[in-house]
């Protein structure tokens, strides 16, 4: 349905979107995920019209949208600090776009109706939008953004000034929603447990390019820089050269590794790489012989539902792993690190 192209945008001369690429299928919704200042919410505002990219493309289904005013794009917009009327009603700010399309009183009621159904709001059209809380706000501002029906919807990090338990509670509800509405969508945000909560598909951004995308599970489970598996919450990447690349083997500072996943073909011999250790591929061993070995002292152990977290300081440097017994602070730990939980990435930052 929409399809952007090559998008490149600088501000005062310093390249912020530096060629961004990615499309959007009917009833998907996309997240762009990203620090801040990785471009998301500019690049959402030349979807929306708001800004004009330097160069590259915006198109819906096949239309080059560069001449198209943002109120013919027919796309909904939904912003972190709600943009709601304090002065009018629950159904007078979801009126509101739809009064000025000119559509009969008829219309607008029947739309209004419609919208605070879907957000379970029904009750609430006659309050002030300032006697409601932030969470109902947000709801009010994504039936505001559905009653025109669009083409689209935006968002950027909507639920960010909510929250954990709300933001959780209005996450689930906005899935179910946008999966009943077959609505295509893409949703800013810097938070990894939104954007997996949320994304039928991940784009992570990274100064300014597309680093990876994919669908969630794909995209943790195979990171494909050092840069995405930091970002992702990984913190056991451990640099090397390869020794050989059938079996792919690489010479670290901390002995050799075996690794049974890559992101990576046909690697030549010495060729820099970064090893990311999944955290729940170690097993506690007393034989200290062999590859794909960590030696360490225990310096915090967190209990998570699944097992212990345990952090482990090997030769200067932190490794985190979930195992399923408990070991002492301070206790020297033994780890062998399973192959297919090593995973071989790009050199890199």
């Amino acid at each position: 349905m929409l399809e952007v192209r090559e998008i490149v945008k600088a501000y005062e001369s310093q390249p912020l979107l530096r060629g961004i690429s990615f499309s959007v299928s009917m009833g998907e919704t996309v997240c762009l995920l990203g620090a801040s200042g990785s471009g998301k919410s500019t690049l959402l505002r030349i979807i929306a019209g708001l800004e004009q990219p330097d160069d590259g493309q915006v198109l819906w289904q096949g239309e080059d949208l560069a001449a198209i005013p943002v109120h013919r794009r027919q796309f909904g917009l939904v912003f972190q600090d709600y943009a709601l009327f304090p002065h009018r009603s629950v159904a007078e700010n979801i009126s509101f776009g739809l009064r000025m399309q000119g559509l009969a009183r008829e219309v607008i009621q029947e739309r209004v109706a419609a919208a605070l159904e879907q957000v379970n709001m029904k009750s609430f059209a006659a309050r002030r939008v300032t006697d409601l809380s932030g969470g109902e706000q947000q709801r009010v501002a994504l039936a505001r953004a559905l009653a025109p029906r669009p083409k689209l919807l935006m968002f950027d990090e909507p639920l960010g000034a909510l929250d954990k338990a709300l933001r959780t509670q209005l996450l689930d509800e906005l899935r179910k929603l946008l999966q009943n509405s077959e609505i295509p969508a893409i949703y800013v945000t810097h938070d990894q447990e939104e954007a997996f909560a949320i994304a039928d598909r991940l784009v992570l951004l990274h100064e300014g390019c597309v680093e990876q995308e994919g669908p969630p599970p794909e995209v943790y489970a195979r990171p494909t820089s050092p840069w995405a598996a930091r970002f992702l919450g990984f913190i056991n990447l451990l640099p090397g050269k390869v020794v050989s690349s059938n079996p792919l083997r690489v010479e670290t500072a901390l002995g050799c590794w075996w690794a049974g996943n890559s992101t990576m073909c046909h690697i030549p011999a010495e060729k820099p790489v970064t090893l990311l250790l999944k955290p729940y591929g170690a097993l506690p061993v007393t034989d200290r012989s062999g590859h794909n070995l960590l030696e360490g002292v225990v310096q915090s152990v967190l209990f998570r539902g699944e097992g212990f977290r345990v952090d482990v300081l090997v030769q200067g440097q932190e490794f985190q792993f979930v195992l399923n017994q408990y070991f002492a602070v301070g206790q020297t730990l033994v780890l062998k690190v399973a192959p297919e939980a090593v995973l071989c990435l790009g050199e890199g930052n």
